[in-house]
């Protein structure tokens, strides 16, 4: 079982954070802001892909090449405009080529 924890390194310090607390990871050229569910966003040197690799969560999908989403926390999926609503009130690209693979992972059983 993975470890359900990632450091975040930032310009100052390292955050420790938990899995389930991130919404979605936004890459900013080769920075990358970490949205948390009751903290503070985080921006780190890291870019989107580091992200990806190091959290490959069954709970999280790159719906965009800029997003990476943690799926619990979304709520609405709208079609027609190819867009993810999450529960925090932030609106997400949802790329049309992953709209499919994103559909097949919202369906699939959980861990």
């Amino acid at each position: 079982m993975r470890n359900p924890i990632i450091f975040i390194p930032s310009d100052k310090y390292t955050e420790i954070v938990h899995f389930e607390d991130i919404v979605f990871c936004k890459a900013e050229g080769s920075y990358t802001q970490v949205i948390l569910k009751d903290r503070p966003k985080i921006i780190s040197p890291r870019n989107l892909s580091w992200f990806e690799k190091i959290i490959n969560a069954e709970s999280f999908f790159r719906v965009h090449k800029s997003y990476y989403v943690n799926l619990k926390f979304v709520r609405k999926v709208f079609r027609n405009e190819d867009k993810v609503c999450l529960s925090t009130g932030e609106n997400i690209p949802l790329s049309r080529y992953k709209k499919k693979l994103f559909w097949q992972k919202l369906r699939s059983p959980d861990e």
